[in-house]
């Protein structure tokens, strides 16, 4: 073993010489390399971002660092605008970065993922959806997503409702998309104390004492 794969097996790197690692550990070796993607101009960006060096399977410590290192490039760039970031890195690192950046806040659960952004606006989608449809995450009509704009509160729509809370209570609401998504958040978020139920062949949920 070399001491770069030490080094980048301690915690993620910034300077790694890959000619001094071995064709094994060179197969491990991974980058946050900002580079834009060729033929597209690079603009929305602010100069010149820190390679990060780090090992497969380190995708959000890596990020974490890469965001440490690139803090000032990072808060010049309009997230909701197509940036170099977003067209060097796969979809799961960018995710990463942008959530500790502070740009979106990610909470994982078995099933379903909510993700909040620096709008206040958030989506629920499904974890399968989530990690294998990264293309499809984002369609208020989709199956599998539901959005909750800035205005609405998750936590007031959950005490406003009465003990059980169904598909169709929740499609009164100003939730957009596939509001099964938002019911099985409930589901696996212990801030909201309830159970799985199902009424006439529906989703639903039934609040538990906290």
């Amino acid at each position: 073993m070399t001491q770069q794969f030490d080094r980048l097996q301690e915690e993620p790197q910034t300077e790694i010489d890959r000619g001094r690692l071995n064709p094994t550990e060179r197969q491990q070796l991974r980058t946050i390399d900002v580079s834009g993607t060729a033929g597209l101009p690079n603009t929305n960006t602010s100069g010149k971002f820190t390679t990060v060096y780090y090992l497969a399977g380190e995708e959000e410590v890596a990020a974490e660092k890469f965001t440490e290192e690139n803090r000032d490039q990072l808060e010049q760039i309009d997230f909701s605008k197509s940036n170099a970031l977003q067209t060097s890195v796969d979809r799961p690192v960018y995710d990463w970065i942008l959530h500790h950046a502070g740009e979106r806040t990610l909470t994982k659960y078995e099933t379903v993922v909510r993700e909040e952004r620096a709008d206040g606006s958030q989506w629920i989608i499904g974890r399968n959806k989530f990690d294998d449809r990264v293309d499809r995450r984002y369609g208020k009509n989709e199956r599998g997503t539901a959005y909750v704009p800035p205005e609405l509160s998750l936590n007031e729509v959950f005490e406003r409702c009465g003990e059980t809370i169904t598909e169709e209570d929740l499609r009164l609401l100003d939730i957009d998309g596939d509001v099964r998504e938002v019911l099985d958040l409930f589901r696996h978020d212990p801030s909201f104390p309830c159970e799985p139920i199902s009424t006439h062949g529906m989703l639903a949920v039934r609040k538990t004492a906290s």
